[in-house]
Parts: C-alpha cells; sequence; structure tokens
C-alpha cells in the first residue's frame, strides 16, 4: 500500500515536470505543421506548371524539403510517445504521424523522379 502511494505522489510531483515538455512539443509540431503548409504550396505550384507544360519546372525540391521536415527520427518518436491532454493536439500528432508515414512511402526520390518524368512525356504530347 506505501508503495502505491508512493508512486501515486511521485507521479503526481512529476506531472509539473512533463507539461513544458509536451509544450516545447506542441510547438515544434506547430512550426513543422506550418513549414508544411508552405512546402505543400511550393510542391503544389511547381506541380501546376509542370502540368501546364514547363519543362524546367520540378516540384523534386519541394518534395526533399517535404520529406526533411517529416522524417526527422527523433521528432517522430517524441510524437509517438507523447500523451496529450487536449483532444485537438492528439488529434494533430497523429495526423503528422500519417503524413510522415505516407511521405516515407510515396516521395521515394527514385519514384519522384521517374513519375515527373512520365509527367513532363504526357505534357509533351499533348
Amino acid at each position: 500500500m506505501r508503495v502505491c502511494c508512493g508512486l501515486l505522489i511521485l507521479t503526481w510531483l512529476a506531472c509539473p515536470l512533463l507539461m513544458p515538455a509536451q509544450q516545447s512539443l506542441a510547438r515544434r509540431l506547430d512550426a513543422k505543421e506550418k513549414e508544411l503548409e508552405r512546402l505543400y504550396a511550393d510542391y503544389w505550384g511547381a506541380e501546376y506548371r509542370i502540368a501546364l507544360g514547363d519543362e524546367h519546372a520540378s516540384s523534386r525540391p519541394a518534395q526533399e524539403n517535404i520529406r526533411a521536415v517529416v522524417i526527422d527520427d527523433a521528432f517522430i518518436k517524441s510524437l509517438h510517445a507523447a500523451h496529450f491532454r487536449n483532444r485537438f493536439l492528439r488529434r494533430r500528432r497523429d495526423l503528422f504521424l500519417e503524413e510522415a508515414t505516407y511521405t516515407k512511402i510515396s516521395n521515394d526520390p527514385k519514384l519522384t523522379g521517374i513519375v515527373e518524368e512520365i509527367v513532363q512525356r504526357e505534357n509533351s504530347m499533348r
């Protein structure tokens, strides 16, 4: 019984110490989301120029930057371990983790180059 009470008190005392870490993680998540918003705007702008037939346009730099922001292993591990009390923040965390998984799968540099080449060929045929 004393052990349980001791653990309960220790947990209660440690909670305030965890809050700054969660706030810091939430700020980092916010910064990464804002960066992704900008990078995806660049990406879709480049994709639009490619669709219009601009042979010199490429979305590859934007995709590489997106990969760099999303695939940050230390940050991903921190997000997986985080237990946010705020439902909205938990949902943002889940969406970011889903985006990281999707980006790892779909934004392979070799695959990106092949897809870009195919799109450029299609545009030149039109």
